[in-house]
C-alpha cells in the first residue's frame, strides 16, 4: 500500500498544465454570454407582454389602464408603431379624437403603408368633422387592403354621411363583392342607386325639355314696355 501511494505521488505532471485554467475561463465567458443574451431578450419579451396587457385591458373596457400601458411602452420605445396605433385606438374610444389623430399621423408619416394607422386616422378625422380628409384616408386604407371588405364598407358609409353618393356607391359595391352577406349595406346601396338613377333620369329629362321648349326656361318676370321709358306729355294748363 505504501508503494502504491509512492507510485501515485511520483506520477508525471499533466501534459498541458494550462488546460484546466483555460477551461474555467472559457466556461465563465460562455456563461457571461448567455446571461448577456438573456438580458438582451428580456426587455423585448417584457415589451410584448406589456402590449398584450394593454390590449387585454382595452378589450375588457379598462381604457384608462390600457392608455397608461400604451403610454408607458412609448416612453420606453417611442418608435414602436404598434404601441402608438394601439394608443390612438384607445384615445378614439375615450372620445379624444384630436389626440388620436396626432398619434395616427406620426405613424402614417413614418410608414404610409400602415393600414391600421391610415384607418384610425380616417376615423379620427371624421370624428373631428373633417369629411374630405377623412374620405381620403379611408380610400388610402381601402387601397392598402383591396381584398378586405371592411375598409371599403367604412369608406362607403363615410361617403354617404357627407353626401358623396357616387363614391359611396362604388365603395359599397366593392365591399359587397368581397363580403355579400351584409344586408344593411345591400339596403343602403339599393337606396343610393335608386336616388342616383332618379337624379340622372331627371337631369336627362330636363335637358331634353330645354331643347324642345326653350321658352319654358326664360325668365318669368314681365318684359317692360319700351313706351314706359318715353317722356310723358305735359298736361294742359288751366
Amino acid at each position: 500500500m505504501v508503494e502504491s501511494l509512492k507510485a501515485k505521488s511520483q506520477s508525471p505532471e499533466p501534459r498541458w498544465p494550462w488546460l484546466a485554467p483555460a477551461t474555467c475561463v472559457a466556461a465563465i465567458l460562455i456563461m457571461a454570454g448567455m446571461l448577456a443574451f438573456g438580458s438582451a431578450e428580456r426587455p423585448a419579451a417584457s415589451a410584448v407582454d406589456a402590449l398584450d396587457q394593454a390590449r387585454i385591458a382595452q378589450a375588457n373596457g379598462r381604457l384608462e389602464d390600457a392608455e397608461r400601458g400604451a403610454r408607458r411602452l412609448l416612453g420606453a420605445a417611442s418608435t414602436r408603431a404598434d404601441a402608438r396605433v394601439l394608443l390612438g385606438q384607445i384615445l378614439l374610444e375615450r372620445s379624444k379624437a384630436a389626440e388620436a389623430k396626432d398619434e395616427f399621423e406620426v405613424v402614417v408619416k413614418a410608414d404610409a403603408s400602415n393600414f391600421e394607422a391610415a384607418l384610425g386616422l380616417a376615423r379620427a378625422l371624421e370624428r373631428l368633422g373633417q369629411g374630405a380628409p377623412a374620405l381620403f384616408q379611408y380610400a388610402r386604407a381601402a387601397h392598402l387592403r383591396e381584398s378586405d371588405s371592411r375598409p371599403w364598407r367604412e369608406l362607403g358609409l363615410a361617403a354617404e354621411r357627407i353626401g358623396d353618393d357616387p363614391q359611396a356607391i362604388d365603395a359599397l359595391r366593392r365591399s359587397l363583392a368581397l363580403a355579400p352577406d351584409q344586408p344593411d349595406l345591400s339596403n343602403l346601396l339599393a337606396r343610393l342607386e335608386a336616388r342616383q338613377n332618379e337624379w340622372e333620369s331627371g337631369g336627362v329629362a330636363t335637358m331634353r325639355h330645354r331643347a324642345v321648349n326653350p321658352e319654358d326656361f326664360l325668365p318669368k318676370s314681365p318684359v317692360p314696355d319700351p313706351n314706359d321709358w318715353l317722356p310723358k306729355p305735359a298736361g294742359k294748363p288751366r
